[in-house]
């Protein structure tokens, strides 16, 4: 019985210096690098959003949000902001946020990644049991680049969607 008590509490030691002993990742001197830009220009929407991006690769969705909004408010007419803020959107589920940040990207027609943008809008679309809409982007998306597989994906699971009603 003793051996195991002390078994445990070797384990639970060895968990806790493993995981005080964490080596800092090339995205930890990106944040750092870009918080450090912050710093001597708290103005600066292209930090902001640099560093954001990098918060969405490590999936700090609540950082990469805040940090988009600070680049939007330094820079309305960020664009790019506005497509990434409305991704991580998707992944937290929040679709109507995501819709109302991807419309607005979309409304630039002139954006060279609208594809992507009309197949994130057909995925929301798609989530919301809008699948006539969600054809209809993924159509508008394979029209602009009718290699872009996910615009293909998605268009397959909303027809099988639509057909299963």
């Amino acid at each position: 019985m003793r051996i195991k008590s002390v078994a445990t509490i070797l384990s639970a030691c060895l968990l806790i210096f493993l995981s005080a002993c964490t080596v800092p990742t090339e995205s930890d001197s990106e944040i750092a690098k870009y918080t450090e830009i912050i710093k001597k220009d708290p103005n600066n929407a292209k930090a902001y959003h640099d560093r954001g991006k990098v918060y969405f690769k490590k999936k700090s969705y609540k950082k990469a949000v805040d940090d988009f909004k600070k680049a939007l408010g330094r820079d309305s007419e960020m664009l790019e902001a506005l497509y990434e803020r409305a991704c991580v959107y998707i992944e937290l589920e929040e679709w109507s946020r995501a819709m109302s940040d991807i419309n607005r990207y979309l409304d630039d027609p002139s954006n060279e990644r609208s594809f992507k943008a009309l197949e994130r809008r057909a995925y929301i679309h798609l989530r919301k049991g809008d699948y006539n809409k969600a054809i209809r982007d993924c159509n508008r998306a394979m029209k602009l680049n009718p290699a872009y597989l996910p615009a293909i994906t998605t268009k397959g699971k909303a027809q099988k969607a639509r057909a299963n009603q």
